[in-house]
């Protein structure tokens, strides 16, 4: 079920790598990426962004800052989307540096609703 949403994100957001369902514990539900060179990397970085989402979501927390919504985080060579579902999961949209970050954005909240409603099964 995951990965057909996955794929559509993928699909539609026009020259990305990859789009990954995490848990905060690092653990991913389900991927999808376009064939890379550097898919190994692509996945652990996003693995250890969980601890990092996780940090946030405690600082927020702490200065009452309310919940999570979305992070964007910008390296030289890669753009990281991170739309929060819920208390325990997240995805997380892979982008080359000067991809249109703005139609990712868009498309990770317009199949949140999907995502959600596939981890509300699962449990």
């Amino acid at each position: 079920m995951f990965k057909t949403i996955l794929q559509t994100i993928l699909d539609e957001s026009h020259g990305a790598l990859g789009v990954f369902l995490l848990g905060d514990d690092g653990i991913v539900i389900d991927q999808v990426r376009n064939n890379s060179d550097s898919a190994d990397e692509q996945l652990a970085l996003v693995v250890e962004l969980a601890a990092g989402i996780k940090g946030i979501r405690q600082t927020a927390e702490v200065l009452e800052a309310g919940n999570l919504d979305e992070v964007v985080i910008r390296y030289e060579k890669l753009t990281l989307l991170v739309h929060v579902l819920n208390a325990e999961y997240f995805v997380v949209l892979l982008l080359p540096p000067r991809a249109l970050s703005g139609k990712g954005a868009y498309l990770l909240k317009r199949e949140a609703p999907r995502l959600r409603a596939g981890l509300n099964q699962e449990m």
